[in-house]
């Protein structure tokens, strides 16, 4: 697939077929069978302040890819992993109730995803990510296997863990305003990176 700026894989390719690592502090002298390993970069350590951007951890991770010859997956922490200058912004903070056990110390609130403000912050957010990927010379875009794209909490599906206490802010996964949010979200990223 092409774009007008310049081609960008839609798959991984073979070469990148076997052991990843889901990190990436490991010493590819030691693992020499890893085909690549994971980056996720946290909101909150990327933009401490608004439309300020930190990418020197993506850089280091894609250079460590490129020296080492390995393949590299991304994605960006979001919702829980927002940075709390977005609440004095107009994003109402989410508690939540029933959370799963493991879940219950990590985080405290979470953003409310269909706030103009949120949808706003975070789509500058995949908007600058894509730039800021469109900028490195070819061959470090090529060690970039796929994006892992995230919508609510971690990688997975739901908005929140557990549900919110204020109902107003409930948002099932099954709902359709997750749903059309999540796929505006996928829409976006079609667009910047095919």
């Amino acid at each position: 697939v092409t774009s007008s700026v310049s081609s960008f894989q839609a798959s991984p390719p073979p070469s990148s077929f076997g052991v990843w690592d889901r990190g990436d502090t490991f010493d590819p002298q030691e693992y020499s069978f890893l085909r690549g390993f994971s980056f996720n970069q946290r909101w909150a350590d990327l933009e401490r302040q608004p439309g300020v951007y930190d990418w020197s951890g993506l850089d280091r991770a894609v250079e460590k890819a490129v020296q080492s010859k390995m393949f590299l997956y991304l994605s960006l922490g979001v919702g829980p992993e927002a940075p709390t200058w977005i609440y004095t912004h107009g994003v109402p903070k989410v508690k939540t109730a029933g959370a799963l056990e493991k879940h219950l110390l990590k985080w405290e609130y979470y953003p409310y995803y269909l706030a103009p403000e949120y949808k706003t912050y975070f789509q500058r957010l995949i908007t600058e990510f894509g730039k800021h990927i469109r900028s490195y010379p070819r061959e470090n875009q090529q060690r970039i296997a796929f994006i892992q794209i995230k919508t609510g909490c971690t990688g997975d599906e739901v908005p929140y863990k557990g549900e919110a206490i204020e109902k107003k802010y409930d948002l099932p996964k099954s709902s359709p305003e997750w749903l059309a949010f999540r796929l505006e979200t996928f829409g976006l990223f079609v667009k910047i990176f095919l």
